[in-house]
């Protein structure tokens, strides 16, 4: 955590869902937002937890498993998923026609549970 503090990058406490588990980390690096989840197995999916503040909300997400590819943004290469309009598909449903609408937590159709969010965030370390 230092050796990303000292190179410019702003941590933000990291996200824990309702049974304690640190769920998502995010960082900041000249005004873009990097969130980083952790992805869990769940048969053929894979399965992820997001957070809403307000009003708190604690969702439960999943897309069908898949593989990863490189992609090149910001001078970086990330990995994306390898069937990368599939998961936007499930995520989005037609999200090449922008729908200025959309609230995250309302309208993903990955979303296969949503309750009361009860976690909390931690400091970094």
């Amino acid at each position: 955590m230092r050796m990303l503090r000292s190179r410019g990058y702003n941590l933000r406490p990291p996200q824990v869902n309702n049974d304690g588990r640190t769920t998502m980390w995010t960082l900041k690096y000249e005004a873009v937002k990097y969130d980083f989840f952790l992805f869990d197995r769940n048969g053929a999916n894979i399965r992820w937890y997001f957070h809403q503040r307000k009003p708190p909300l604690e969702l439960v997400n999943e897309v069908p498993a898949h593989g990863l590819a490189g992609y090149e943004l910001y001078g970086r290469r990330w990995q994306v998923p390898d069937k990368a309009e599939e998961t936007l598909n499930c995520l989005y449903g037609d999200w090449r026609k922008p729908n200025p609408d959309y609230v995250r937590w309302r309208d993903c159709r990955a979303i296969v549970e949503r309750y009361p969010w009860t976690g909390e965030r931690r400091p970094p370390d």
